[in-house]
């Protein structure tokens, strides 16, 4: 079933173009990796795709209907997300699995919700801690819980390897794998990092707001259209019948 249709979405601010004629369908449970330079569109799209901010031409549907009009479909996890620094972990918890318009009563139930989420993927108990006190790292994936918490149809996620080590970069990404398998979740996400885009069912590399290659990663990530779109000459190195790439700077 189809999740996710994006067909002919622009944007531009005054006279400059951000992002134009950006088209693509998502099945549920797959997995799409949003690449490409600074300055490119990638988080401009996201949030189109969100419903926070709507696109000058084209359409964005979730579930045959507008971003607006499903919202509960939907968790999106900014690269700054803008949270309450002195509120205990577990208060930003709940307040990310009502959402912040609604009224919300809190149950034994919840608690054990969330604290299932936040089990999974931190070890140490700080839920009576001022978010504050956590390292960034930490944040990051009190924050992730909190999206998956939920239980969405829908995971949009900006950077979700920011600010973390490679144990917890690889902890994400596996995660995210499995819960997108086992709980038929689609998730959109946007990185750098061009050889963790082979965790994806498909790939959408941009330059200039556009599309320049879109589809399966081993059809997406070739030299060629790594250089062209990043400008810079990259190695290439074959692992597990994946290509992995790195800048040559070595």
């Amino acid at each position: 079933m189809q999740s996710i249709i994006v067909k002919d979405v622009s944007f531009s601010i005054k006279d400059k173009e951000i992002i134009k004629d950006i088209s693509f369908e998502l099945e549920e449970g797959e997995i799409l990796a949003i690449l490409g330079p600074n300055g490119v569109g990638k988080t401009t799209l996201l949030k189109i795709i969100a419903g926070l901010i709507k696109p000058t031409k084209g359409e964005v549907l979730i579930y045959k209907n507008p971003p607006e009009k499903s919202r509960k479909y939907l968790s999106y996890l900014p690269a700054n997300a803008n949270i309450d620094q002195y509120a205990n972990v577990e208060d930003i918890l709940l307040a990310m699995l009502y959402g912040k318009d609604r009224k919300f009563i809190v149950g034994n139930d919840d608690i054990k919700k969330i604290k299932n989420w936040y089990f999974k993927l931190l070890e140490k108990n700080y839920l009576k801690t001022s978010f504050n006190n956590l390292s960034s790292g930490e944040q990051r994936l009190v924050l992730l819980s909190g999206c998956f918490a939920r239980e969405p149809k829908i995971i949009l996620l900006d950077e979700p390897t920011a600010f973390l080590d490679i144990t917890n970069q690889a902890k994400i990404l596996r995660f995210i794998k499995e819960m997108a398998l086992k709980m038929n979740i689609t998730v959109i996400f946007t990185m750098h990092e061009i050889y963790y885009a082979n965790i994806a069912n498909k790939v959408l590399l941009m330059k200039n707001g556009k599309i320049k290659s879109y589809g399966k990663p081993s059809d997406v990530l070739k030299k060629d259209i790594i250089d062209d779109v990043y400008k810079i000459d990259v190695l290439e190195i074959p692992y597990d019948n994946k290509k992995i790439f790195f800048p040559s700077v070595f």
